[in-house]
């Protein structure tokens, strides 16, 4: 099943009849699944899983691919002709599969591919590496998010992240903030940065020279629509080739757009020196996984440019609660993905090759990999009694796409800006797609509308050109990581297709792959849900050398099957640094358990966090963790001697004793209450 490469202008120039005046008719007998491979994943031991998909009954055989690592060459591993269609990996080394079958529906034909996230690695065998976040906040907005941030720093080093949070100055460019703060930090040790996180109005990188008479047309193909588009891919790109800077390929100097017919809002227009970058398409893969949360100039939701901003930070404030709720597992969405497709499938043929384009396909193939084909629907983002139908007010889901013809502030069939804000939209990771709304830096855009909304929506991509490849979820990626992947695409990942009628060979469809405009809105180091405690942790007692540690029971994560649970301590001299493995805990099924463990020298704090291996996962799931201090960071409030003393600590040895016991130093401290690393202390 050999692969054919076209000439990327062709490419280009053969996607002429999509947009122009909106969307051609869909064909009604086929439908976006057709283009794509519906699969489930089940594990058959230990190490191995299966996985199942069901072809039409007009089909070829399969070819199924593995490899170990994202950019590593797909080695061919069976052929599957026949029912049942599956294929066993035992190779605990493969980290993603895929699979190419075609088939024709309705005379119709197609080539469908579907992909599969794996970790399959024993855990305690391997080391757990840290990754590194940085956080950029706009600087006006430090003090009323105070609070709101340190309950996101302390989830995300729960979680096992090392963070680095900046403010940022409102009068800083992209160029000057990459500088001064994304390349020191990506080069930080003894971690290097992994993730991006940009909260509030931080200055949007522009970048483009797209024209849809030119050689990159910009992916939605309105002629008007051209120029430059908003781009945080330029702050996730931080180094190319050896010795060449990042931003030599980010150039200023080439691009001249100024025509209203190319580029119809001063957003776009790009010429030298304006401080908008030239590239359409990304000079070479990103380093970052870069997401961004942004209220500003959101009439619908009341925050107008102008005005005080309380109704942006009333926003903020709102989308950092629900991240906390999800963390903290106080909103659970349903393992489920949910999908409202007003476009359908678009096929034609030119010149004896069909081109195939099935916007939805990228959600029916990421989804069914994370939550199993049966679990993917149709239904409504807003209810819509024309076609009664399950909708997002109702169903709290952790999947959803939506697509039809777009304005910046609508959807059509999905909703717009206005319905959207009146609305819950309870699902947790989100994609959209349609014209313009893609460029994000825009009044009342539609997906960043989503984010503010009530409901439980996390993030928001734009998914059809190009298509997210969100398989790696499953898997205990971040969405951050999806996103990367996504935008780093060339013809590793096939979605759309070229292919030639006569020999059946074909490549990669590259309207949009490797564009600038790829984004993420919401905070990129979001996951799926593992297990949680019961209870916090806690220290039965502590000496000058081990401790006892009591470990709650841990509840399975959120709609999985009960799996082997583990439990990684860890310690650090701060929670700051870097945190260094102590042991592994296998957790009893129903019941607590007690550990003693040595205390590292130096070090202050404990992490405690939970992982779970289920039976129906491709990959481990890890949990929120605990952060435990081994003696008191701060004597926030000296008071007389309550009653029903919990633990009390020797100042002369700062030895904890069990409640009643006297250290017999004659001078003690009372932990009255707990939260985090600081404590509530009663001198005597």
């Amino acid at each position: 099943m050999a692969k054919i490469r076209y000439n990327f202008q062709f490419i280009f120039i053969s996607a002429a009849f999509l947009l122009i005046t909106g969307m051609p008719l869909p064909l009604l007998s086929q439908s976006p699944r057709s283009a794509c491979i519906l699969t489930d994943v089940e594990a058959v031991n230990d190490t191995a899983v299966r996985i199942s998909w069901m072809p039409p009954e007009s089909h070829t055989p399969a070819t199924v691919f593995v490899r170990r690592h994202h950019n590593a060459d797909w080695m061919p591993l069976k052929t599957v002709d026949k029912s049942p269609f599956t294929a066993e990996i035992g190779d605990t080394t493969v980290t993603e599969v895929q699979i190419i079958q075609q088939w024709t529906v309705d005379s119709i034909p197609f080539v469908a591919t579907g992909y599969v996230g794996l970790n399959r690695r024993s855990l305690t065998g391997n080391p757990i590496p840290s990754q590194r976040i940085l956080i950029l906040v706009e600087a006006a907005l430090s003090d009323a998010l105070a609070n709101d941030l340190t309950t996101l720093t302390t989830d995300l080093v729960q979680e096992g992240w090392m963070v680095d949070v900046e403010f940022i100055p409102g009068n800083m460019q992209p160029a000057e903030i990459k500088k001064a703060y994304i390349v020191p930090t990506f080069f930080k040790r003894p971690e290097p940065l992994t993730h991006l996180y940009l909260i509030g109005h931080i200055p949007y990188a522009t970048s483009g020279g797209f024209n849809t008479r030119g050689a990159v047309p910009n992916p939605d193909y309105h002629p008007e629509h051209g120029g430059a588009w908003a781009s945080d891919l330029y702050y996730a790109d931080v180094r190319t080739s050896a010795g060449v800077s990042a931003d030599y390929q980010w150039t200023d100097s080439e691009v001249n757009i100024q025509a209203d017919t190319v580029a119809n809002r001063t957003e776009n227009k790009n010429v030298p020196g304006d401080g908008k970058f030239d590239a359409s398409l990304i000079p070479t893969d990103i380093e970052l996984c870069v997401g961004r949360v942004d209220m500003w100039d959101l009439p619908a939701m009341g925050s107008i440019p102008g005005e005080n901003r309380s109704a942006e930070i009333k926003l903020l404030k709102h989308y950092l609660n629900k991240v906390h709720n999800y963390r903290t597992q106080n909103s659970v969405p349903a393992r489920m993905g949910v999908i409202d497709d007003n476009f359908g499938l678009f096929t034609r043929v030119q010149q004896g090759l069909r081109i195939t384009e099935a916007f939805a396909a990228s959600a029916w193939r990421s989804f069914s990999a994370i939550v199993g084909s049966q679990n993917v629907i149709e239904g409504d983002w807003i209810p819509d009694s024309r076609r009664p139908r399950p909708s997002l007010d109702t169903l709290s889901v952790l999947l959803a796409y939506g697509c039809g013809g777009g304005g910046y502030e609508h959807c059509d069939g999905v909703g717009n800006t206005v319905e959207i804000a009146s609305a819950t939209i309870n699902a947790t990771f989100t994609l959209l797609f349609g014209s313009y709304f893609g460029d994000v830096n825009s009044t009342d855009n539609i997906m960043r509308t989503v984010l503010a909304t009530k409901g439980t929506s996390l993030t928001c991509g734009w998914s059809g050109r190009p298509h997210w490849f969100m398989h790696g979820l499953a898997s205990g990626e971040t969405i951050g990581e999806c996103m990367k992947t996504s935008a780093c695409n060339a013809d590793s990942y096939i979605g759309p297709t070229i292919m030639d009628e006569a020999s059946g060979d074909f490549a990669p469809y590259y309207l949009g792959s490797r564009g600038i405009h790829i984004m993420l809105l919401g905070d990129p180091t979001l996951r799926l849900q593992g297990p949680a405690f019961t209870e916090p942790p806690s220290i039965s007692t502590l000496g000058n050398t081990m401790i006892s540690l009591h470990i709650p029971r841990v509840s399975a994560a959120p709609g999985e099957m009960p799996g082997n649970t583990l439990c990684l301590i860890e310690s650090a001299p701060t929670r700051n640094d870097q945190f260094v493995p102590i042991t592994w805990v296998t957790m009893p099924s129903e019941s607590d358990t007690t550990v003693s463990i040595p205390i590292p020298t130096g070090h202050t704090v404990l992490r405690i966090r939970p992982v779970t291996t289920s039976e129906n996962r491709p990959g481990p799931l890890w949990g929120k963790g605990a952060l435990i201090p081994l003696i008191p960071s701060s004597v926030s409030e000296l008071t007389a001697n309550p009653a029903g003393l919990v633990r009390y600590f020797n100042l002369m040895g700062c030895e904890l004793y069990p409640a009643g016991e006297h250290a017999g130093s004659g001078c003690r401290l009372d932990i009255v209450t707990q939260s985090g690393d600081t404590m509530r202390l009663v001198l005597h």
